[in-house]
């Protein structure tokens, strides 16, 4: 569909200066984005709407220098920079004379003439990860911390679910530092309306290995738990009962809870090849798999803490109950803690998960050691 001279506002003859570019930010063939000036000197991000045979159209809008840089360091979309003020549309005969400009809102621009929406200035820009979190009470200025916690959290833990499976299986060893630097993905940009979080390429190292296998395994699993009705039956295929059981507990902690704010949670970015969808019935899917694949079971131990290694935050718990040892896991949030009760040699209580032969750990707490609770706590 090709552009027509809008109905609004005509701006007055004069006030656009050369349509040369005073700065391309970005072109193919011929600039596409890029800066132009105005008669008083003012400064305008342009981009090219559409080209025909006699004439080319410009979306222009008003650009301060915080915008630019902004957009230079794919912090802001194109098309959030060509709507943060007021917008004109262009018209430059072949000669790339001015034969009008008029007011517009890009609302009103038919959706083939604007960049895609969530577009960066570049290709190396867009995020590798994107989360949007959709639910009719969330607003600008009324989304709880609870949402954007959640939002920021999940895809941290979720790769980190599917790292260390593929490490364990591999046999492989890393530094809790460059693990972490791996599936702690730097947040790019944060919007509001519907919450959205992008996030950047991984500080670590971009050609590991692991990471590329996880990413692999993260792809088959969001789109297995966005599968439409009809193919409910189909199973998950993400090879060992290892990866299966670490690719539900990853894809899980991506769909939106069964009550709260979320009530739909859109995933997309450069590692997804295609933007997924999940909503609550997609966790319930995740869920009724896990019930007939996982190994997990629950429970607490008390013991003391033994062999407690600080750089990648494991532990061996012994002097237990039935006099067994068990190796144990936490997250960083819980090493303040547990490292003093390790420092002073207490004893214990510490409820978790267990996978395999490790406990991971959830909660922790000291032991009454007054009522000689260590034969009467229920053992993992």
């Amino acid at each position: 569909m090709s552009l027509n001279e809008p109905t609004g506002a005509a701006l007055c003859q004069g006030i656009l200066d050369s349509a040369e570019p005073v700065e391309i930010l970005y072109e193919a063939e011929e600039p596409i984005v890029f800066t132009l000036r105005t008669a008083m000197g003012d400064r305008l991000l342009a981009y090219l709407a559409d080209a025909t045979a006699t004439a080319r159209w410009l979306i222009m809008a008003p650009c301060s220098e915080q915008l630019l840089t902004d957009l230079k360091q794919g912090r802001l979309p194109l098309r959030d920079a060509l709507d943060a003020s007021w917008t004109w549309l262009g018209k430059l005969d072949n000669d790339d004379h001015w034969e009008g400009a008029w007011a517009v809102r890009l609302e009103d621009v038919s959706q083939d003439h604007l960049p895609a929406a969530g577009a960066m200035l570049l290709p190396e820009h867009q995020p590798v990860l994107s989360t949007r979190a959709v639910g009719a009470m969330l607003a600008p200025a009324k989304t709880p911390a609870s949402v954007v916690a959640y939002m920021a959290d999940a895809p941290r833990k979720a790769l980190k679910v599917l790292l260390e499976a593929d490490l364990d299986l591999t046999g492989q060893g890393r530094p809790s530092d460059l693990l972490r630097s791996l599936y702690d993905l730097p947040i790019q940009r944060m919007a509001y309306g519907s919450f959205e979080i992008s996030f950047g390429m991984p500080a670590g190292l971009l050609d590991e290995p692991s990471l590329k296998r996880s990413v692999e395994l993260l792809q088959r699993g969001l789109r297995w738990a966005a599968t439409e009705a009809s193919d409910d039956s189909a199973p998950l295929d993400a090879g060992s009962d290892q990866q299966r059981d670490a690719l539900l507990r990853a894809v899980k902690l991506l769909t939106p809870p069964s009550t709260g704010y979320i009530e739909r949670i859109d995933v997309g970015g450069r590692w997804l090849q295609q933007p997924v969808v999940l909503t609550r019935r997609s966790r319930k899917r995740v869920l009724a798999e896990l019930r007939q694949t996982t190994t997990e079971r629950v429970g607490r131990v008390e013991g003391r803490l033994r062999e407690f290694d600080k750089d990648n935050f494991t532990f061996i718990l012994r002097e237990t109950g039935d006099g067994a040892d068990v190796p144990g896991v936490f997250d960083d949030s819980l090493y303040d803690e547990l490292l003093d009760y390790f420092t002073n040699d207490d004893r214990v209580i510490i409820a978790g998960v267990q996978r395999g032969a490790k406990l991971y750990v959830a909660a922790v707490s000291a032991a009454d050691t007054d009522a000689n609770e260590a034969t009467d706590l229920p053992q993992i």
